[in-house]
């Protein structure tokens, strides 16, 4: 019988070999882990984010509108825009202003960029949450959200306007009215 007689040394070096082997590899994995982790922020730091939100104004009378934006710092083409049905079906003073919900599909919004949806909410009877689909694609990547926005937690909210007591008083109350107005562009 022939036995195979293993020194130390050789023990030594192949645990060495081994121990080396798998550091290898957990390096590798941590590597990975942190590529892909850098590319999601990267993707994260310069995807578009378009959003919809609601706010009204006083001016001679409250105005309503819905406001698409996109705060993301690239470009991005709306592919989807899906609303309540109410919006379309509530009868506004022109019929623009309910048609226009099927005109933002195929809107392209730069960076800071906006598009103001005017319509009266008020005329719609017991005014429920609208809830809205947005989908867009920024290069070979398409995003999708959903909001749900209340417009009575909007509507109504007392505002602070001058009332002039003399003519000569409407001279600061416009030029209040159109820095405001300045102030709301983009």
């Amino acid at each position: 019988m022939n036995l195979m007689v293993i020194s130390w040394t050789d023990i030594a070096q192949t645990a060495a070999a081994i121990g080396s082997a798998a550091a290898a590899i957990v390096a590798l994995v941590i590597s990975v882990k942190t590529l892909k982790q850098n590319s999601r922020m990267i993707e994260e730091a310069s995807r578009p984010y378009i959003t919809i939100s609601f706010d009204s104004e006083v001016i001679s009378g409250q105005d309503s509108f819905f406001i698409i934006k996109n705060f993301g710092k690239s470009s991005a083409r709306i592919t989807k825009f899906e609303y309540n049905e109410i919006l379309k079906t509530t009868k506004q003073r022109d019929p623009v202003y309910n048609e226009q919900f099927d005109l933002v599909k195929g809107i392209t919004l730069a960076p800071g960029q906006k598009k103001i949806l005017y319509y009266n909410v008020a005329k719609i009877p017991n005014r429920p949450p609208f809830d809205f689909t947005i989908g867009y694609t920024s290069g070979k990547r398409e995003y999708s959200d959903k909001f749900t926005l209340d417009s009575r937690n909007y509507l109504h909210i007392p505002q602070l306007r001058a009332h002039p007591e003399k003519k000569q008083d409407e001279m600061p109350i416009l030029i209040e009215v159109m820095q405001e107005i300045l102030t709301k562009m983009p």
